[in-house]
């Protein structure tokens, strides 16, 4: 891994999870960037490197590099978290807040966030669902987590 795609996906997942960023900043990096990041992280990603599905999964989501792809995305996304890697996790999370691909399911992403330690992407969800849903995605949370990321609602 070579230091500026470390820094540069570090500071984009950072950004992500703390909700300070404007998709503005997530552009910083020119798309030739991304395309090389891309060509780098494939290879890894297919051997099962978790923190490269996670990056090849953001690529596809915002189509930074790639032709935008929620389909995708949501794969690299889900191989990286059944590994328990965090910004894997948080993707999901966000695919479906947002409905990327997917039916937008709050209680899936409360509980993706909740796995992920995104507290105040979680809360944000929380804020807009009952107290019944909020429960409801703790308890898939503590089953996921405790199956191993088998049992995860798949």
């Amino acid at each position: 891994m070579t230091i500026f795609k470390y820094l540069a996906f570090s500071t984009l997942f950072a950004i992500s999870v703390s909700g300070t960023s404007t998709h503005a900043e997530w552009r910083s990096l020119t798309q030739a960037e991304y395309q090389a990041l891309f060509k780098e992280d494939m290879p890894l990603a297919v051997q099962g490197d978790a923190k490269a599905q996670a990056q090849i999964g953001m690529l596809y989501e915002y189509g930074y590099g790639v032709a935008q792809d929620y389909v995708e995305a949501m794969k690299w996304y889900r191989l990286s978290a059944m590994q328990g890697n965090h910004d894997g996790q948080f993707g999901l999370g966000f695919i479906y807040e947002y409905g990327r691909g997917v039916m937008q399911d709050y209680v899936r992403a409360h509980m993706w966030f909740n796995i992920a330690l995104a507290g105040e992407s979680r809360d944000v969800i929380a804020e807009k669902m009952t107290i019944e849903d909020v429960s409801k995605a703790q308890a898939m949370a503590t089953i996921c987590v405790n199956s191993g990321y088998e049992d995860c609602g798949w």
